[in-house]
């Protein structure tokens, strides 16, 4: 592996266990303070505050932007790879390295005791996000 292989890896990487512990710590936060709240409307919830949007902002959100945000946001793995793939450190990457983000997403956020999401779901919100 060259350097620079390694390097973007060890990005990636770095940047899943950031994200897994930044949801690991907010869906707690979240079902504590909203216990009956279902799980994609806690992502939904978890999605709002992390860009400190109020309802009115999301209500202004163009009809196909409130779709992705909704699709992306049915599980913890969409949520999580919305923010990232949303931030400028990955607008340049290609699909071949998204998806490998994927995967160590994944694993990070399983190992955090998140339940997984089923092919399905994992399709659609890459679908989603143009992956």
């Amino acid at each position: 592996m060259g350097i620079i292989n390694w390097f973007i890896q060890k990005s990636l990487i770095n940047e899943a266990k950031r994200i897994a512990k930044w949801a690991r710590e907010n869906y707690n936060s979240v079902k504590k303070g909203n216990p009956n709240l279902k799980d994609a409307e806690l992502h939904f919830r978890m999605f709002m505050d992390y860009h400190g949007f109020m309802i009115d902002d999301f209500n202004n959100f163009k009809d196909d932007h409130k779709e992705y945000v909704k699709n992306c946001c049915q599980t913890i793995e969409g949520l999580c790879y919305k923010l990232a793939m949303d931030s400028e450190g990955f607008k340049d990457f290609m699909v071949l390295r998204l998806v490998q983000f994927t995967k160590y997403m994944d694993h990070y956020l399983y190992s955090l005791g998140f339940k997984k999401q089923t092919k399905n779901q994992k399709e659609s919100i890459l679908k989603t996000l143009g992956i």
